[in-house]
């Protein structure tokens, strides 16, 4: 019962995705077909490693679009060695897309590339691995990854500093995060009625089918 309806959930979602499509957005040379909904809204904990200092700790900054450098401030957190930083998404999710193009990309940023562990979640609790990732963005292809399920509803990335531990290092020290997105059409925005007596008759499919089959 929990599979079928996050497949309802998967495919009213689409067909909102498909109405939502005007809202796209290249950002950085990457289309993202939600634009904005596409990155995450929360900061769900933030545990900074050795070698950050206060400026560089504001979390906040690594929630919304990418939007380093805009001068005048900072507009990144900084995790320093060994630091771990979980953002939420509210208003979308990460689900694997069944082909070898990325889904989730994380934007860090700096004079330096550094390296990071990526885990993500459906509840915050459960963490999948996706292993150490290093580039200015970084795509990932979630597919690639054995326990990654194609029909969950991932909500959380976890990001865990893989830096060592350098003396003489700056006050920003370790991955510095601007923002984290993702690719797929999966949106808790409200769908038109319209779409919604669709996903009724699918359900009433399902019901019947299930009926039958007993």
């Amino acid at each position: 019962m929990l599979k079928f309806n996050k497949g309802l959930a998967i495919v009213g979602a689409s067909i909102w995705g498909v109405a939502a499509g005007a809202n796209a957005s290249t950002i950085h040379g990457i289309d993202f077909p939600q634009g904005d909904l596409s990155f995450a809204d929360r900061i769900v904990s933030y545990t900074p490693g050795a070698g950050v200092t206060s400026r560089y700790m504001k979390s906040v900054e690594a929630r919304g679009l990418p939007d380093w450098p805009k001068g005048g401030g900072v507009d990144f957190v900084s995790l320093g060695f060994g630091g771990s930083l979980v953002l939420e998404f509210t208003d979308n999710f990460l689900t694997a897309s069944g082909d070898d193009a990325a889904d989730l990309y994380v934007f860090e940023i700096g004079d330096q590339i550094e390296e990071f562990e990526v885990a993500i979640s459906v509840d915050g609790t459960d963490w999948v691995d996706l292993g150490i990732y290093v580039g200015q963005p970084s795509g990932i292809d979630i597919d690639a990854v054995s326990t990654v399920l194609t029909d969950e509803l991932y909500s959380f990335v976890r990001l865990i500093d893989a830096q060592e531990d350098l003396p003489g290092a700056p006050n920003y020290a370790g991955a510095d995060i601007d923002a984290v997105g993702v690719i797929q059409r999966v949106s808790l925005v409200p769908l038109p009625a319209s779409a919604w007596m669709l996903l009724a008759g699918l359900a009433g499919l399902g019901a019947v089918s299930r009926k039958r089959a007993k």
